[in-house]
């Protein structure tokens, strides 16, 4: 990697930026042992610490939030012959309703046994046909990104492939929302008019198009 800075920072002689950089990350202080503040037993399952942290210097409390005890989630870009698969979600959070692709937390069963790409990919199977009813197939992990790593610890697979007919067996009604189809062209569109705006389907979304 050439990393340029912009900030005025020379590295020391002898030493280069992308070295010095990582060095500098890895110079991190933290309290011996972080404080419970929140737990609840989900699903998904919450835990939120606090802990002392200094860097560079500085000293702060921060919190960090794990979910279903570090698990990785899933978000599915699943191909249908009609296009991709989205759904239109209420979201409480916001007060608002919202297009997104399916997504969800993984159990622990998803990861028995296997690596965690693989465990990704069985969670995308399951997330897919408990929210949508439809069979996923030809899945493959497309990237991983943190949702949101100044407080989680999260991280998201994004997972794509083609849906292969419907099996409602594991249909979760809790789960259900109405479901669309979109082209590329269409997602691109609703994403430049603003009107598709979630933060997790705008990164799979990335990762899958630059794939």
């Amino acid at each position: 990697m050439n990393t340029q800075r912009v900030d005025g920072y020379k590295a020391p002689v002898g030493v280069s930026i992308d070295d010095d950089v990582d060095s500098d990350a890895l110079k991190v202080a933290k309290a011996a042992s972080p404080t419970g503040v929140y737990t609840w037993d989900g699903p998904p399952t919450i835990e939120l610490v606090s802990q002392t942290i200094t860097w560079r210097g500085a000293t702060w409390l921060h919190h960090i939030l794990t979910m279903q005890g570090g698990l990785p989630g899933v978000v599915v870009i699943a191909r249908h012959p009609d296009g991709i698969i989205v759904e239109r979600h209420y979201r409480p959070a916001i007060d608002a309703l919202g297009w997104e692709f399916p997504r969800g937390c993984g159990d622990p069963e998803d990861f028995c046994d296997v690596t965690e790409a693989e465990g990704a990919l069985v969670a995308a199977r399951r997330e897919l046909q408990e929210e949508t009813g439809w069979v996923l197939e030809n899945a493959e992990v497309v990237g991983t990104f943190h949702p949101d790593s100044g407080i989680e610890n999260l991280t998201m697979y994004v997972v794509a492939g083609d849906v292969a007919g419907r099996d409602e067996s594991i249909l979760d009604e809790m789960e259900k929302t109405d479901l669309f189809t979109f082209s590329t062209d269409e997602i691109g569109s609703m994403i430049t008019r603003g009107e598709m705006r979630d933060g997790m389907t705008l990164a799979a979304w990335a990762l899958y198009q630059g794939r």
